[in-house]
């Protein structure tokens, strides 16, 4: 058509512009609307992402990241997730340990440094190992729920009082407590063991539980 002459020559040229420019402008507008909406949708991924990462730092370790996609969100929300199930495990070690060895235990126990729980550390201590006395007739005469009740703050205020003189709570073990005290050698353990027994002995005479009297102690 261009090497006709004529008139219509310069129609032509102006019709095959105007085609080109209204395909240029569909196609810009095609590519803006996907842009777009890519756009909207790795917007909606990180903020999932950071939804959760901010659950997570906020100690909520119930939900999982969803994986919608198959890029690095992808990946990102696996690890993500994976994290989570490490933690849980780790949430539940935890609650487990808590409940029969003191928290410095604990954290000891929960350690990265494996070499270190293998080969063990030498230390002169003091130990130091106290029971209720007539325990078992109470619990016989006691409801279950009324127990664990007064276990828990028996331990916590013993515990307190072991860690306030540098002693750490080894095991719970029934009504009985076995403490270790060794920070500051050997003489001041036993001084800390020595004074730690007799604010335990004070505050056990002061317990009282309904007509009952007072309960004793052994250390």
């Amino acid at each position: 058509l261009m090497n006709d002459s004529g008139p219509e020559k310069n129609d032509i040229q102006a019709i095959f512009l105007y085609d080109i420019v209204l395909m240029t402008i569909l196609i810009i507008g095609f590519s803006m609307r996907v842009a777009y909406t890519y756009s909207q949708n790795q917007k909606y991924l990180l903020d999932t992402q950071l939804k959760a990462l901010q659950k997570i730092q906020k100690g909520d370790l119930d939900s999982y990241v969803p994986i919608m996609s198959k890029d690095e969100f992808a990946l990102i929300a696996q690890n993500t997730n994976k994290m989570l199930e490490e933690l849980r495990e780790k949430q539940k070690i935890t609650n487990v340990l808590e409940r029969i060895v003191s928290p410095d235990i604990m954290k000891r126990l929960l350690a990265d440094d494996a070499t270190m729980l293998k080969q063990g550390e030498k230390y002169e201590v003091a130990i130091l190992f106290c029971d209720l006395r007539r325990f078992t007739t109470f619990v016989e005469n006691t409801p279950p729920d009324q127990v664990i009740r007064f276990l828990n703050a028996f331990f916590a205020k013993i515990s307190d009082l072991v860690s306030a003189y540098n002693g750490l709570v080894n095991k719970f073990m029934g009504d009985a407590i076995l403490a270790v005290f060794g920070s500051g050698g050997k003489e001041k353990a036993i001084q800390d063991a020595i004074e730690a027994a007799q604010h335990i002995i004070s505050h056990t005479g002061t317990i009282r539980l309904g007509d009952t009297d007072s309960f004793d102690i052994g250390i």
